[in-house]
């Protein structure tokens, strides 16, 4: 068997292997480029090869770090082998992926064996996610560690409660709900085209098994909760549309209609089930309320995008340079801590890795170089899908244009487990599009086709508007975004409690506030800022007040202090634990005139232990407040401007 045989047997593999092993799919994966690679050499055309535009385009994305690499080469503090080796440059490698899939999925004779190769993969996605709905273990530590749940393991996210049984966000064999939400992502929109393309091919009992597969894998990617994946698929579905009904280089056959109407029909199932999940999952809620309301209290993306367009203008030209990030991240954060340290701990558990966006992450790693060559990478995918029909097979790969917009929220091209993959399905996605080898065309000649207007607009108008989002977002100052959390007896009264906070009158429900009921407000750490970290020693000191029109005053306010950790609980799995510690303090309200609060001193940090690093030994003080003396027969009461100032700041 020779060696361009053996590669073909390995990428099958390979693929096989995406959703159970993130070590066996690159074993396979690197066995496959070096035995491609080999055959290309012994057959004398290995230059050819390695001009594929495919590959040059997605190899150019890492190339571009190479001079922002030696600018900055005396301010890593690790060694090069180590930048070289675990820094975004070290998965150049990937691309080379590229070339064994754009090859071999154009032969004819290896073609249906990576269709089934497909067809596998997916099952397997499918069945491992639906799996993991209900395990709470992660199913590949499970299976590694003899079928057995060892003490001290990552358990799942926890999903709520759905007909009496707990579920988690599906995660297969992957690491994390994310990368396998990207790999869900790049398999969905193509596998299900394609099976209702090829609908008139196979028997009525095969369409209906592939159907009941369609719904099961739409409820495993709704329930993984992955947003930016969400609208990846819309958009590729929308374009897939597009050229469906609009006639670009197709032509609607009898048996797409009932394509259609298979497709309707599992929306309505799916719309239908899913709407039972979200009424009976509280985290689903969560995930839909966050994405659309005003009051959620998740920052942490403002704080991501804040800083790295603070980093991008710093280091315009040739950007911070690659496996450097985190760290000049990390100086914008701190100086932002220095100035408002409320936001010490919002700061912490925000996760400052990568830029959440893979757009800017690039641009802020290699500059204006690298800018534009994720650009034309992305363009060249969009214009092969714009520029060329849609086949049954042609379809199957399309789905690598879904982290496209899922890059707009998540960097996916960081994640080896999900970028390995959609390199492969580059390959195969311009393998099976491209009639002809595209090698010798020009920039030029490529701008002259007439579908780059259409690929531009496809390309520009998203990244505009995801642009235009994140240059909103933060154009506020910090503390201007900034939320104290807050925890109410009754949660449909945060917003009020909000407007108090930023200074309002405000009427609150006199039901809501009895003996039993309590507003729980986000205090200060026991800790400051500094370096190195101290205790800290001052009492807090803030002010109640109410408007002139008050009508129904509350005239006392008994506040109690509770203690409650302040380790990142995403991170964790496990929510904050709330702990009394003694401190309890009765207030006279006056109407006209402002009450200053001041609570405690040394005896609210007399058990506090000094700390060298966060979360070590730093907890929460937090404020229980409970107001009386208003007029309880009347329906709402005037609540007082709870005004904090700088409380949390050195003075």
């Amino acid at each position: 068997m020779n060696s361009n045989k053996l590669s073909v047997i390995f990428l099958n593999l390979f693929i096989i292997s995406f959703p159970l092993s993130v070590t066996a799919s690159q074993s396979f994966a690197i066995l496959s480029i070096f035995l491609f690679l080999f055959s290309s050499y012994s057959n004398k055309n290995l230059l050819i090869t390695l001009k594929n535009q495919s590959f040059m385009s997605a190899i150019a994305i890492y190339l571009t770090m190479i001079p922002s690499f030696f600018f900055h080469i005396l301010q890593y503090e690790t060694s090069l082998i180590s930048i070289l080796t675990k820094s975004e440059i070290s998965d150049f490698w990937m691309c080379f992926v590229i070339l064994p899939a754009y090859y071999h999925i154009r032969n004819p004779e290896y073609r249906s064996l990576i269709f089934r190769s497909i067809y596998l993969c997916v099952f397997l996605v499918v069945v491992s996610g639906f799996i993991t709905i209900f395990t709470p273990f992660r199913l590949a530590v499970f299976i590694r560690d003899g079928f057995q749940v060892k003490d001290g393991v990552r358990l799942q996210h926890f999903a709520g409660d759905f007909w009496g049984r707990y579920t988690y966000l599906p995660i297969g064999l992957m690491n994390t709900h994310l990368t396998f939400g990207g790999l869900c992502g790049l398999l969905f929109p193509g596998i299900l085209f394609h099976l209702g393309l090829t609908l008139k091919d196979r028997k009525v009992w095969k369409n209906l098994l592939f159907l009941l597969i369609s719904i099961l894998f739409a409820i495993v990617i709704f329930y993984n909760q992955s947003r930016s994946i969400w609208l990846g698929i819309l958009f590729v579905i929308g374009l897939i549309g597009i050229k469906l009904f609009l006639g670009l280089k197709i032509k609607i056959r009898y048996f797409q209609v009932r394509y259609i109407l298979v497709v309707i029909g599992i929306l309505f199932v799916i719309v239908g089930s899913s709407l039972s999940i979200y009424k009976k999952n509280w985290l689903l809620q969560r995930a839909f309320q966050e994405s659309f309301a005003d009051n959620t209290t998740e920052n942490q993306r403002y704080f991501i995008y804040k800083n790295t367009l603070s980093l991008i203008q710093n280091q315009f030209v040739l950007g911070v340079g690659p496996g450097m990030f985190r760290k000049e991240h990390n100086v914008f954060s701190d100086k932002m801590i220095s100035e408002n340290e409320q936001l010490w701990y919002e700061l912490f558990i925000t996760p400052r890795q990568h830029a959440h966006h893979d757009l800017l992450h690039f641009f802020s790693i290699s500059g204006l170089f690298g800018l534009v060559a994720f650009l034309y990478f992305w363009f060249y995918l969009i214009r092969l899908f714009i520029k060329n029909p849609i086949t049954s097979e042609t379809v199957l790969f399309s789905g690598v244009l879904v982290l496209f917009i899922g890059g707009f929220f998540q960097c996916y091209l960081l994640d080896d487990e999900v970028t390995l993959p959609f390199f492969a399905l580059i390959g195969m996605f311009a393998g099976s599009l491209q009639k002809e080898d595209k090698n010798s065309k020009s920039i030029v000649k490529i701008l002259a086709r007439r579908e780059v207007i259409i690929t531009l607009c496809i390309l520009l108008i998203p990244i505009a508007l995801s642009l235009i989002y994140i240059f909103y977002k933060t154009r506020l100052e910090p503390m201007q975004v900034y939320k104290r959390k807050v925890t109410l007896s009754y949660p449909e009264d945060r917003l009020l409690l909000f407007k108090s906070l930023k200074g309002d009158a405000v009427l609150f429900p006199t039901a809501h506030m009895t003996q039993k009921d309590s507003i729980r407000i986000e205090g200060c750490l026991t800790h400051r800022f500094t370096n190195p970290i101290t205790i800290r020693k001052e009492p807090f000191q803030f002010v109640l007040k109410f408007s002139q029109s008050v009508k129904n005053p509350p005239t006392t306010v008994k506040i109690t202090v509770k203690e409650r950790d302040a380790f990142d609980q995403d991170q964790l799995y496990k929510v904050h634990k709330i702990r009394d510690i003694g401190g309890e303090y009765i207030f006279t309200l006056s109407k006209k005139e402002v009450t200053k609060i001041s609570l405690g001193g040394m005896e609210l940090f007399e058990s506090v232990k000094d700390s060298d690093r966060f979360p070590e030994n730093i907890y929460f003080r937090d404020f229980v407040f409970q107001f009386s003396g208003f007029d309880p027969n009347e329906a709402y009461f005037d609540l007082p401007v709870i005004d904090f100032g700088n409380l949390c700041d050195a003075r």
